[in-house]
């Protein structure tokens, strides 16, 4: 996901659940942060090239080798990846007898940000690039291999995570908060307050379950995606909490 699209997607998700909190607005009213963080997880898949997209391509390039760099970059990007146009554009620049500086990968992109420096690099001078790709191709694979096996073990338990704090914890903390309201209402005392204190207690608490999983998982990440990887369950868990706690007294 490109920064332009991250920080789009943390302002409508800070600006809806601020209005939500502060204002009081019906559960509906983080309907259009959730549609924003849809909307933009669907382009980023487009436009974020991942480490194994990046490793592929390298691998190409070294298949193509015979061919001269030039070509190699030519017709790897023929192959249809996510940064084709990206590396189209450099080589068009570098027949021009422009600088061939490529598009910079975003934040997440730093292994095509790596490549394309090289390329750029090699392009500018006339050096071979062969010795510098089975370098980076060496270390990306290890890397990919390491990341994969992390995922494999803590994947199934990073879901169920997302899956508690994103959904049943609000679930059920707004049929808590609902039972808490009818029960002090009987005693005589304050309900609405009681009731508003508990749904704050659990939205800090998820809200810091979500921090804490972020900081183990994605060490690596800008302060902008880790504020997104955030912000966008908690919003899904939000709407949750709130709609469950409006709506199921109706039920109960």
């Amino acid at each position: 996901m490109t920064e332009k699209q991250l920080l789009a997607l943390c302002a409508v998700q800070a600006c809806t659940l601020v209005a939500v909190v502060g204002l009081g607005l019906t559960p509906l009213a983080l309907a259009p942060c959730v549609a924003a963080a849809a909307l933009l997880a669907a382009l980023s898949k487009k436009a974020e090239a991942g480490d194994e997209e990046v490793l592929l391509f390298v691998r190409e390039l070294l298949r193509r080798r015979k061919e001269g760099l030039g070509r190699a970059l030519s017709g790897a990007a023929s192959r249809g990846y996510s940064f084709s146009a990206g590396i189209r554009r450099m080589l068009a620049r570098q027949r021009l007898g422009a600088e061939p500086s490529g598009p910079r990968g975003s934040a997440g992109d730093r292994s095509l940000a790596e490549l394309e420096r090289m390329a750029a690099a090699a392009l500018a001078s006339g050096a071979s690039l062969v010795n510098g790709l089975e370098r980076f191709e060496r270390r990306l694979d290890g890397e990919v291999r390491k990341r994969n096996r992390a995922r494999s073990k803590v994947g199934g338990m990073q879901y169920i995570t997302y899956l508690g704090a994103a959904f049943f914890l609000p679930l059920f903390g707004g049929i808590s908060s609902t039972i808490l309201t009818a029960s002090t209402s009987m005693l005589g005392l304050g309900a609405p307050a009681i009731a508003h204190g508990f749904l704050v207690a659990i939205g800090a608490y998820i809200l810091a379950v979500l921090a804490i999983d972020s900081f183990f998982t994605k060490p690596h990440c800008t302060p902008l995606e880790r504020v997104s990887s955030i912000l966008t369950p908690f919003s899904i868990s939000a709407m949750v909490l709130l709609a469950s706690a409006a709506y199921m007294g109706y039920v109960l």
